[in-house]
């Protein structure tokens, strides 16, 4: 069964109403509701994308059958209003999307999934991260205190952190695995490493360290995961890569699975300082300074 991903679903520093997505072979405007003159924030997954607006609005574009029981849409390709129970009390500080949820984290740190399950109980202490995958079943939330919890819709689970012991500073999350970073430069994963997601370290029970070549090398300064691989971005400008190689999401030659973390290289870019990367499901994108280029790898070249 084929995956793609509504790639490009963020909203770009200086063009919040202006954004595009892929027709396969060319690039083209998507058209908004004419009362939405600001995008605030746009997010996609899997199999639709998400924005909302000026006025806390929430759109939705693709297949959203599984959003919300009472509006059951298989496919559509305008936006569409999903009926939420949000008012101008409780503004939207920012929205996620994964296979099957619409993550809405409200500015006093409420969760909303789906327009219609709401979780409070990171309302205390407050929330740092959210995170969750293009093709995953659950997302993770990090609060504050940086304990770490695993949302498969309104079951919220802590997970066991007790090897970390700075603070955290970006997470990853892929179908079935977490990949952590913290401030002194050290991974932690936690997951059953499909296709070597985890670069080949298998750990179901808590965050565990693995060591990475990039350690000593340069600071981390993001890691993102599709449905089975993961990236990681150095300071450097270097680009790292492990997991599923199916349709050459991570761009190694000659293998379906790269076991271990493997420097990404190609002719095209070699020469390029990489300060931006993205997942879709099974594709790589990389953006180089002052957004002067975008590198496809992977499905992501046929088809978002």
């Amino acid at each position: 069964m084929q995956k793609n991903s509504f790639l490009f679903a963020t909203s770009f520093p200086t063009h919040h109403s202006v954004l595009i997505k892929s027709d396969k072979t060319k690039w083209q405007e998507w058209t908004f509701p004419p009362n939405c003159k600001t995008i605030k924030g746009l997010a996609g997954g899997a199999y639709f994308s998400a924005f909302y607006n000026e006025f806390n609005e929430i759109y939705v574009l693709g297949k959203n059958d599984k959003i919300n029981n009472n509006n059951l849409i298989k496919i559509t390709d305008i936006w569409y209003k999903l009926n939420n129970s949000l008012n101008e009390n409780n503004e939207i500080k920012n929205l996620f999307v994964n296979q099957h949820y619409i993550i809405v984290q409200l500015q006093n740190d409420k969760l909303i999934i789906n327009a219609n399950t709401i979780i409070n109980q990171f309302q205390k202490i407050g929330i740092k991260y959210v995170t969750c995958g293009p093709l995953s079943n659950t997302f993770i939330v990090v609060d504050k205190n940086d304990q770490i919890f695993n949302v498969i819709f309104d079951n919220v689970v802590k997970l066991d952190s007790k090897e970390i012991t700075t603070t955290i500073k970006c997470i990853g999350c892929s179908d079935n695995s977490f990949i952590l970073v913290t401030i002194d430069n050290k991974m932690f994963v936690h997951g059953n490493n499909q296709f070597n997601v985890q670069s080949g370290l298998y750990s179901t029970d808590k965050f565990s360290y693995i060591t990475t070549p990039f350690e000593k090398e340069s600071e981390i300064m993001d890691v993102k995961c599709g449905y089975y691989h993961t990236v990681v971005l150095l300071k450097n400008g270097t680009v790292y890569v492990c997991g599923h190689n199916n349709l050459g999401q991570t761009n190694v030659y000659n293998q379906v699975n790269v076991p271990h973390f493997t420097k990404l290289t190609h002719p095209l870019f070699e020469n390029e300082f990489i300060t931006k990367i993205y997942c879709s499901s099974r594709g790589t994108v990389l953006i180089t300074k002052n957004y002067n280029t975008a590198y496809f790898i992977g499905e992501v070249i046929y088809s978002i």
